[in-house]
């Protein structure tokens, strides 16, 4: 059995513009603990321009 993360319902999903993608998610995911729960098969956000 897996056990999902918590993650809290927020009401709006800023889009930040960023020179290096992957370099900032990284950041964001180790410096202040954010998650992507939604990524397709390459880790890429479906519908998204990166």
């Amino acid at each position: 059995m897996t056990t999902q993360p918590k993650i809290y319902p927020m009401p709006a999903f800023p889009t930040l513009k960023v020179r290096d993608v992957v370099a900032s998610t990284r950041w964001y995911q180790d410096a202040v603990n954010f998650q992507q729960p939604q990524h397709g098969p390459d880790h890429r956000c479906p519908g998204r321009a990166f």
